[in-house]
């Protein structure tokens, strides 16, 4: 399964634990912020999607919340 960052914002939706949720909507937030910043404003000629992925993937590796990154894994977003 490849996850997409559409997927991952439709399936965070959907998660009942407001702490959970907040964990996962952060990270989603920030690769949305980044990829923004780097394909519009920095006139950068990379994916938008391509770069969200790559900052929802960097963000886990310093992830220490067990919860958040299981459920990231789960929709197929390795790092």
């Amino acid at each position: 399964m490849f996850a997409t960052y559409t997927s991952l914002c439709k399936d965070a939706e959907k998660i009942k634990s407001q702490k959970l949720y907040n964990a996962v909507d952060h990270i989603l937030d920030s690769a949305r912020i980044n990829a923004d910043d780097t394909v519009y404003l920095e006139k950068n000629d990379g994916d938008w999607h391509e770069m969200a992925l790559n900052t929802v993937e960097s963000c886990l590796a310093y992830c220490n919340d067990k919860a958040v990154v299981a459920w990231f894994v789960r929709r197929g977003v390795r790092f």
